[in-house]
């Protein structure tokens, strides 16, 4: 059967990298052990399939290897549709080469990885250790699978928890396959055709990245019609994230900002931030915006609980009587190619000193909002009506966005 230059030159790339054997007598490796029927079966997926015949692979030189990887694939890139498979040396050759090269895939699969040398063994040292030295990096791809043997060599066990830990990656662990070789009776990997299939159907995962329930909800809400995505909270994840070192930025937008980022560097996970800020028409600084709500309300601790908050609101809005307010909103999105925020604007609301009893973890200043038209307080409003200009904002300019990233 032909096929269309117009299709090849569309269908997503997969690039399949061998090991490195352990002496330089051993034939071609491209061929070997389960690369032959994961290229076949990934071709009759419709993927374009690269098994490049890696220079030296006994004593691999990293920059030798690239060369060669970039001439097998030509004209063709790897993008975020693309897969990349390695196995033990191949592992950290495709880590490193993603990492460095700044490119994003869509699925990485490690079968038996190796990494960690033991201090003892010269032999492996002289080999490899120049490839192996690298520092990975994280978000370099939209999911990993791990595949090893419990009855494979320490190292190899070792540095298959290594990328595991590091990458926060799926995991398949056999326990008669050593190193997953034809040696081992391993010619197919089923498992890993499965992976990819389900994969390439799968949503993508964007962190939410704040601890904010209530702005977490809005977030939430604002994504509900996209079937494409599925959001993930710091809560969700297997490992606690510490963001202690988290740092306060200039203003709201730029708060956004630095969510996203610091939250992207620490998971690896695209990450969506976001911040808002108040504006009330009597606030008599910084041309209405109240900077800091909790600051306000307790100059001591810089951290006013809800309540203290609320109390804090009432008695001003007493004072003053009751005025306009509306919400400004930052939102920005961070991957391991994109940087992208923009800002949109609440409509008016109207504030003064009474407020709904409806009580909601983070929802302060929403209990005092009334709508201009119905009167109704903004918090027992639909989040539909209540986030309506945010939500608009996100489906038309946002989602759009991170779908063609």
């Amino acid at each position: 059967m032909s096929v269309s230059k117009s299709f090849v030159k569309e269908a997503p790339v997969a690039v399949i990298v061998h090991g490195s054997p352990s002496k330089p007598k051993y034939p071609t490796q491209h061929d070997k052990h389960w690369l032959p029927y994961l290229k076949k079966e990934l071709e009759e997926w419709g993927y374009q399939v690269i098994t490049p015949e890696l220079p030296q692979a006994n004593s691999p030189i990293y920059v030798d290897w690239v060369k060669e990887l970039e001439r097998s694939l030509g004209d063709r890139k790897l993008d975020n549709k693309s897969v990349v498979v390695g196995h033990s040396a191949g592992c950290s050759f495709v880590t490193r080469y993603l990492s460095e090269k700044g490119v994003k895939v869509n699925s990485i699969i490690l079968v038996a990885p190796s990494k960690l040398l033991p201090p003892d063994d010269k032999d492996l040292h002289e080999r490899l250790e120049a490839l192996y030295t690298f520092q990975p990096k994280k978000g370099i791809a939209d999911r990993m699978l791990v595949i090893y043997s419990t009855d494979d060599r320490d190292r190899i066990i070792e540095s298959s928890r290594y990328f595991i830990d590091f990458y926060n990656a799926e995991s398949i662990k056999f326990t008669d396959k050593g190193h997953l070789t034809e040696r081992f009776g391993v010619t197919e990997l089923p498992e890993a055709v499965e992976w990819i299939k389900k994969s390439s159907q799968s949503k993508q995962k964007i962190l939410i990245g704040t601890r904010n329930k209530a702005k977490v909800n809005m977030i939430r809400s604002a994504f509900k019609q996209s079937s494409d995505i599925k959001l993930v909270t710091l809560d969700d994840l297997p490992d606690e994230v510490d963001d202690s070192d988290l740092v306060e930025g200039d203003d709201f937008q730029e708060n956004a900002r630095i969510k996203a980022e610091f939250y992207f560097k620490k998971t690896g996970l695209p990450t969506i931030a976001t911040d808002h800020i108040l504006w009330m028409e009597n606030w008599p600084k910084d041309d209405g915006f109240i900077i800091h709500l909790r600051k306000e309300a307790n100059p001591k601790t810089g951290k006013a609980t809800d309540q203290e908050a609320v109390d804090w609101l009432e008695q001003y809005l007493k004072k003053t009587g009751e005025t306009r307010a509306a919400f400004h909103h930052a939102v920005a999105y961070v991957d391991g190619e994109h940087k992208f925020d923009y800002v949109s604007i609440q409509r008016e609301y109207k504030v003064g000193p009474k407020y709904s009893e409806k009580k909601q973890e983070g929802y302060i200043v929403d209990r005092f909002m009334r709508d201009a038209v119905t009167g109704e307080f903004k918090i027992e409003q639909p989040d539909e009506v209540a986030y309506d200009c945010f939500f608009k904002s996100i489906r038309s300019e946002f989602i759009p966005k991170i779908n063609k990233s």
